[in-house]
């Protein structure tokens, strides 16, 4: 009895969530003002003009951006364009990125960036037609050597759960990225497939990745280092519901397209829809009567359009009209001009 009495007695532990003082919350911000104002902070500018002018200069920070789309409609492309011009664009900040591939195999991503920078087709690449000639094959040398000369570039391509990709996260920054000051980048390939503990139903995997992403966002910044987190998620089967093709004020996508809308849209900075309504079988898309086809050089293309339907920092509700060339996985934005101009000679 006296063992069960010392037993009790013993208190039990507890864990007091730190406090900051609002005086020390203002020294902070005003330190990135000032780092703002000198240059010394900056957001990182993307291959996108348009959505970084619209965003503050581009990607903050310590932020995670969502990309969703429809299956086919490029969220892998459009998420490789911006991971590469990060690192392109931004030649003062040094990064580490690490790809957890959890959908195509990893050297499935060497032919993409293979197909876009030598302009070939995949066939070609893949001698489906007919085989490389010995000199197109000795001329793609070129291009692997640039790819494997990306230092800092990681993938992952066992599906884990949410604590594990937290705990190597947070593993990456402290051994391979705080002690070279290198800036911590992600991209996670998709949201959907990473792993559960038994009984989980699909949304609570999203859940649980989302809000261990979080913590390791602010666990970073804490530190004093930096991260950029780039999240891929499905669609939802809403947007292809009769009643959102067939009226034009419904077209564009919001947050509530995205699967597992709720955790997503509450935990993420950016939510950024590559969007193609041709595949929805539409005409004209939204209220603006934009063309969900172009003919150009005598061959009918589908428009993609990138859709900002949040940005924390600020105003969302962008539409971006971009050039179709998921045919060799890259996109670019298109001029407002010559997209007016092909708005006259559509579909006539």
């Amino acid at each position: 009895m006296q063992g069960s009495a010392n037993t009790q007695s013993v208190p039990k532990q507890r864990k007091v969530l730190k406090k900051i003082s609002s005086a020390t919350v203002a020294e902070q911000n005003l330190a990135y003002v000032k780092g703002r104002m000198d240059g010394t902070i900056k957001s990182m500018v993307t291959k996108f003009p348009r959505l970084d002018n619209y965003l503050m200069g581009g990607l903050e920070l310590d932020t995670i951006l969502c990309i969703s789309a429809l299956s086919g409609a490029g969220k892998s492309t459009l998420s490789k364009c911006i991971r590469d011009s990060l690192s392109k664009l931004n030649t003062d900040v040094e990064f580490n990125q690490y790809i957890f591939n959890f959908e195509m195999v990893a050297h499935q991503q060497a032919a993409r960036s293979i197909v876009s920078n030598a302009d070939i087709s995949l066939k070609k690449l893949y001698s489906v037609d007919e085989p490389l000639t010995d000199m197109e094959f000795k001329g793609l040398q070129a291009y692997y050597d640039e790819l494997k000369g990306r230092k800092g570039v990681w993938f992952i391509e066992t599906p884990g759960t949410a604590t594990e990709i937290a705990d190597s996260l947070r593993e990456y920054y402290l051994k391979e990225c705080k002690p070279h000051g290198k800036t911590l980048v992600y991209e996670i390939d998709h949201a959907l497939l990473t792993k559960g503990r038994q009984g989980a139903t699909e949304k609570d995997r999203i859940d649980e990745l989302m809000y261990a992403l979080v913590e390791v966002k602010k666990q970073i910044a804490a530190d004093g280092g930096h991260s950029i987190g780039i999240v891929l998620s499905q669609m939802n089967r809403e947007i292809r519901k009769p009643e959102r093709v067939q009226n034009a004020e419904m077209h564009r996508p919001n947050t509530g397209d995205l699967f597992g809308a709720s955790s997503i849209e509450q935990c993420c900075d950016y939510v950024l829809f590559s969007h193609i309504p041709a595949k929805l079988n539409i005409q004209k898309y939204t209220l603006n009567n934009y063309p969900t086809r172009m003919k150009i050089e005598n061959r009918w293309v589908q428009v993609p359009y990138f859709e900002l339907v949040k940005q924390r920092s600020g105003e969302s509700d962008l539409t971006i009209h971009i050039w179709n060339n998921l045919h060799r996985f890259y996109f670019d934005e298109m001029d407002k001009d010559l997209f007016q101009d092909l708005l006259n000679v559509s579909y006539k």
